[in-house]
């Protein structure tokens, strides 16, 4: 007898969404039904956005597998989906709410990270995009900086607090 679910997933890993989601449907079992529903919402979810489709099957990949790993994957879905977290605003989150979020818990580098996955974020001044570079940099997250910094040069390449910050950079660079 063929492991449908095998040939689901490694249907998924080539890309081949639609044939994943018919062999998942062929691997629907009362015992496996959670994470088979969870895989078909996937296969769905990878013709939105392949590119986090493929994050999340990575992780559920090296996760232990229980009923609220499921429900954890399926709300990521769902915020990737709406394409925003609910600060209570439409689309976007500004430099009050990235700084009130990623101080969440003392552990600023994982909700930023947490936080640009899954929503837009709109910065309305230099002075706050200089502020947010600075944190950024000062918890670590240097590549993060450095693609940032990369797209705002030609606007602040004379800046003095633009200027501080990339010489941090290199120095964290050696």
């Amino acid at each position: 007898m063929k492991n449908y679910k095998i040939l689901g997933k490694k249907a998924f890993e080539e890309g081949e969404i639609a044939k994943a989601k018919t062999f998942f449907a062929l691997a629907k079992k009362p015992s496996n039904s959670d994470e088979i529903d969870f895989l078909i919402e996937l296969c769905e979810f990878a013709k939105i956005d392949s590119y986090n489709a493929f994050l999340i099957y990575e992780y559920y990949l090296a996760s232990k597998k229980s009923k609220s790993l499921f429900s954890e994957l399926y709300d990521t879905i769902d915020a990737i989906t709406n394409d925003r977290m609910d600060f209570g605003y439409e689309e976007n989150a500004n430099y009050d709410d990235i700084l009130a979020v990623s101080y969440q818990n003392n552990d600023f580098k994982k909700n930023y990270e947490n936080l640009i996955f899954s929503t837009k974020i709109c910065i309305n001044s230099r002075k706050d995009f200089l502020n947010l570079i600075e944190k950024i940099v000062e918890n670590g997250m240097d590549e993060i900086a450095f693609a940032y910094l990369e797209q705002a040069i030609s606007h602040f390449k004379y800046d003095e607090k633009f200027q501080k910050i990339t010489e941090k950079l290199k120095k964290n660079e050696n």
